[in-house]
């Protein structure tokens, strides 16, 4: 909790409101994100541009956690 307000005091004050404080061990408020929802007002080449960046960067975000794994289970091998 002490961590929480010393985070939250390095927020400007005009920014405040803008904020919004996710708790991912809060098990009685669970986050929810989808990352492949998209828009539905884009035309179809704008579809086709979003959802080659959405996909872009999940498969990045999942490329890192898995090297990471794997570099963890082959650690104590060599």
């Amino acid at each position: 909790m002490i961590m929480l307000i010393i985070h939250l005091e390095l927020i400007f004050k005009k920014s405040f409101n803008n904020v919004v404080y996710l708790n991912p061990r809060d098990i009685k408020h669970p986050i929810g994100l989808n990352l492949l929802e998209l828009p539905d007002d884009l035309d179809e080449d704008e579809l086709l541009v979003e959802q080659e960046r959405v996909t872009e960067a999940v498969v990045s975000v999942l490329r890192k956690v898995f090297a990471l794994f794997r570099f963890l289970r082959t650690r104590g091998l060599a």
